[in-house]
């Protein structure tokens, strides 16, 4: 039902929302290592409400107990809960390597990056040669590596490649030399195709093309946003017009970390296009 403007006309493009979460696709993140899903995302489904939610205030969980990392997930995950989210996505592979469990038997549905890149890896670059593009964090804990059906699989680590991107030094002379430090690690390797969690990543598409030229850059901004589609298809869930829309936010920011309070330090790695409201948020009264 509409809501009545003023002059007593039912408004029928207005929906009630509890929260901007509630029937929102919601982005689970660390760090803004993957903040540049949105583009794409907004670009593939305008239709829908997305809300990016990220632990800043603990950066990568580097330096903390597995004990401390598992009950900060456990307080994010009843702080989605209670919001009635369409969809989560865990778009960070930290929350699956530390607390997997807790996103189980959750009243929507749930997808993560680890599960969708590796299936989409394994159905169109079944048993290739790859190079697998990551921090150390994630290349060390093995979630991917392990489930790809490769050939032959080569880790490269790719912390400064990065910091490129985190700071906007796209197509500079510094993002082209850290993406040829790389392409020196793996220079005498053979392979075709260059996978990576790191969706930030895929913005150096210029330097990659540069140095590795017969090589394919696997799109897991695609693996990602082919398997919301499809949940949402098939859950029925899949907005066919814009009246979620109606707000005029494309983005809602969830941001724990007074020194990100600005969404500036987000806005850098988004389209301009994109309208973006910021929600503060704190798990210390969720204990």
């Amino acid at each position: 039902m509409g809501l009545f403007s003023r002059k007593g006309k039912v408004q029928t493009n207005i929906v009630y929302k509890a929260n901007s979460m509630d029937g929102a696709i919601v982005l689970l993140d660390m760090n803004i290592t993957n903040i540049s899903i949105v583009n794409n995302l907004k670009e593939k489904l305008p239709q829908e409400t997305i809300c990016y939610i990220n632990d800043l205030e603990y950066g990568e969980y580097e330096g903390h107990e597995p004990a401390d990392i598992r009950s900060r997930i456990k307080k994010i995950i009843e702080f989605i809960k209670n919001k009635n989210p369409k969809l989560l996505y865990v778009i960070n592979s930290v929350y699956i390597e530390y607390g997997e469990e807790f996103f189980t038997d959750l009243p929507f549905p749930v997808l993560n990056i680890v599960t969708d890149l590796v299936n989409y890896v394994n159905v169109n670059y079944p048993n290739k040669d790859l190079a697998f593009l990551a921090n150390d964090g994630i290349i060390e804990a093995n979630l991917y590596q392990k489930s790809i059906h490769y050939n032959r699989l080569y880790n490269a680590r790719c912390n400064a490649l990065i910091d490129c991107v985190n700071n906007k030094m796209m197509k500079t002379k510094e993002s082209f030399n850290a993406v040829k430090d790389v392409y020196l690690t793996l220079q005498k390797k053979e392979f075709s195709i260059i996978v990576t969690p790191e969706i930030n990543l895929l913005l150096l598409y210029t330097e990659f093309g540069e140095y590795f030229k017969d090589v394919e850059l696997v799109r897991t901004d695609n693996a990602v946003i082919e398997s919301i589609s499809n949940e949402l298809e098939f859950r029925r869930l899949l907005n066919k017009d814009n009246k979620d829309g109606s707000t005029g936010v494309d983005l809602y920011l969830y941001l724990n970390a007074n020194q990100f309070q600005d969404e500036n330090a987000f806005r850098k790695l988004l389209d301009s296009s994109i309208v973006i409201k910021t929600e503060n948020y704190s798990l210390k009264e969720n204990k």
